[in-house]
């Protein structure tokens, strides 16, 4: 064989190589164009709605596994990367206390997962049953029956200083910044945000209620923020109970 013709040969074999090699990896980012989610014993989610900023927790198993298959049981084809801030919303999915994923929803059919926009077929994600995930917790109020208090535990959190108030006018007084109002549930409290006062309330020696305090119309308590209907807490007493029993 004349020697250009060798060449010519090895030129197409060479070719013939690159092209199955290239065709290789385009398959495999085409395999990776497609995102499918593994969500095992997810026992907990944290759900922000992004137009409210409000945030709730939700731990009962059928509407853990509800939401849990809106992800699972489809796949998202991978789109371009996200050039701007914003959703509907954003689910943290979670085993106890250790989040295993983090998914943005924008709408039925669209979703933001670690930089990029995914798209379904069809409507698979419920928008209106999350939404009424949020309107049943607002419905929801909190009063507190603060009955034959003998002792409060006070506690600054600013200052850390901790004082007992055990007279009985004091007592009666800083029930009734809770026993007097109700509270309507505002969002879960992922302890991102400060209180400024704690309130152990006690029968004897037995602690029946421990809330914390916000602001004068917010208290924290079993994990949610609730708010009254304007500012019925008065901090500066708690400050003159705090600095009278130094």
């Amino acid at each position: 064989m004349p020697k250009n013709g060798i060449v010519l040969l090895a030129l197409m074999i060479f070719l013939i190589s690159l092209l199955t090699a290239c065709g290789t990896e385009t398959s495999e980012i085409e395999d990776i164009g497609t995102k499918t989610f593994e969500l095992e014993n997810v026992n907990r989610i944290l759900l922000r709605d992004c137009d409210s900023g409000k945030l709730i927790e939700i731990t009962e198993d059928d509407k853990v596994q509800k939401m849990v298959r809106f992800f699972t049981d489809n796949g998202f084809e991978k789109g371009e990367l996200v050039d701007r801030s914003g959703g509907s919303y954003i689910f943290g999915f979670y085993h106890d206390d250790n989040e295993v994923e983090s998914i943005g929803v924008l709408n039925e059919s669209k979703i933001t997962y670690d930089g990029y926009y995914y798209d379904t077929t069809g409507n698979v994600i419920d928008i209106s049953y999350l939404a009424e995930l949020f309107e049943e917790m607002a419905d929801e109020t909190k009063t507190f029956e603060l009955e034959n208090i003998s002792k409060i535990v006070l506690k600054s959190g600013t200052s850390g200083e901790t004082i007992e108030i055990t007279d009985d006018e004091e007592i009666q007084t800083v029930v009734q910044f809770f026993a007097d109002n109700e509270f309507e549930k505002y969002e879960y409290n992922d302890y991102s945000v400060g209180w400024s006062y704690s309130l152990e309330f006690y029968q004897d020696d037995n602690q029946v209620e421990h809330i914390l305090v916000a602001g004068k119309g917010t208290l924290s308590y079993e994990g949610y923020f609730y708010d009254a209907a304007g500012e019925v807490i008065d901090t500066e007493y708690l400050d003159k109970l705090l600095s009278t029993q130094q």
